[in-house]
């Protein structure tokens, strides 16, 4: 049985980092919570590179 969801944060320097995934419906979606004046790379299980500032992103894909 696969997970559900999960999330996890983690206190830098430079602020809270913040993650989360969930399933549903066939779908997965992600996000990410990046700290102020920093930027970020959030890598897809797909292998789909994004990079992103500042703020929170949420990204969504098939699960497979």
């Amino acid at each position: 049985m696969m997970m559900p969801k999960a999330d996890l944060s983690y206190d830098s320097v430079y602020g809270t980092v913040e993650s989360r995934w969930e399933r549903a419906n066939g779908r997965t979606v992600y996000t990410v919570t990046v700290p102020a004046n920093t930027t970020a790379e959030v890598k897809l299980p797909s292998g789909t590179l994004k990079i992103v500032g500042a703020g929170i992103h949420t990204f969504e894909e098939a699960t497979a």
